[in-house]
């Protein structure tokens, strides 16, 4: 019996598979660089940024801290 990734994937163990996700998520974490390149990628309105770690305020007096 295969593994969950082969069959998910539709590969065995050793091929290259091509696959097209329906979104692609990432977070801020990984570069602003990264997320700059967005606009560089087949569908970029298939890609999810999800901003966790600065999110940057309008006013700083509205800011919780």
């Amino acid at each position: 019996m295969g593994k969950l990734i082969e069959k998910l994937l539709g590969g065995n163990t050793g091929s290259v598979v091509t696959v097209e996700p329906d979104y692609i998520v990432i977070n801020d974490g990984v570069s602003h660089a990264a997320v700059d390149e967005i606009s560089t990628v087949a569908y970029p309105q298939k890609v999810l940024v999800i901003y966790d770690h600065d999110v940057p305020t309008e006013d700083r007096r509205r800011q919780p801290f």
